[in-house]
């Protein structure tokens, strides 16, 4: 759908094997990095510049944190924590009490906290209020609030909540992803905080900011095309 018309059908289907090899590499790295000691993980996972990110933090209202299913996304919870910010994240129950444990542990540990998706904003607002950092997944769509926003280059369904908190409350919002290296170390990319939209107009503001979320998104996507979930049906 994306590069049928630039790509050779060789390509497509290697990168589409290459999708599964570094799901498997990126699942054993999302458990063994987050027990390891902070010198070793921060041999393995090198980052931006923070200091745009800290000074939003230091602010004490909280830092809307959007990110997506690329690289080992399930570090960044402890990649935050581990460099001094408090942090939290909303997960939908597993339909297996084995993998639900798993996710749990996989999103839990000192200055993280894991809630579920049925615990409700109020909770997601308090926790901002508490100057956390809320990390959050909108690169699919998981039939909550959302709008339509291009998403590589194609309208796509786009979870819009934690932005509208945002907007609501002037929360700083930063777009971060990680990618896995040649070397496989992984790289922390931070954008942000970002200029958002304040036209007064709100609907149209929401649909501009995250259409700027999304192209961030997708520039990430682009530069590592095997290390995305491209399974997921985002586009119905």
């Amino acid at each position: 759908l994306i590069y049928g018309s630039t790509w050779p059908k060789q390509k497509i289907e290697q990168t589409a094997r290459s999708v599964y090899r570094m799901l498997g590499k990126n699942l054993f790295d999302a458990i063994h990095l987050s027990r390891l000691p902070q010198e070793r993980f921060d041999t393995l996972v090198s980052h931006d510049d923070l200091s745009a990110v800290k000074k939003a933090y230091d602010q004490g209202r909280g830092v809307v944190a959007i990110t997506a299913h690329v690289g080992c996304y399930e570090i960044l919870l402890h990649f935050f924590a581990r460099h001094g910010f408090k942090s939290f994240a909303i997960g939908r129950r597993m339909f297996d009490q084995r993998l639900e444990d798993l996710v749990r542990s996989l999103r839990s540990g000192e200055g993280i906290e894991y809630m579920g998706r049925d615990e409700g904003s109020l909770k997601v607002i308090r926790l901002l209020r508490q100057g956390k950092v809320f990390g959050v997944l909108i690169d699919q769509d998981t039939r909550v609030e959302g709008v339509y926003a291009d998403f590589l280059g194609r309208p796509a369904n786009t979870p819009s909540g934690p932005m509208k908190i945002a907007m609501k409350f002037a929360i700083p919002v930063i777009v971060v992803t990680t990618a896995r290296q040649s070397d496989d170390t992984h790289h922390v990319y931070v954008y942000g905080p970002l200029e958002l939209q304040d036209t007064g107009d709100f609907e149209k503001d929401l649909r501009a900011n995250v259409l700027l979320a999304n192209t961030l998104i997708s520039k990430a996507i682009e530069r590592n095309p095997d290390q995305w979930v491209w399974m997921h049906r985002r586009w119905k």
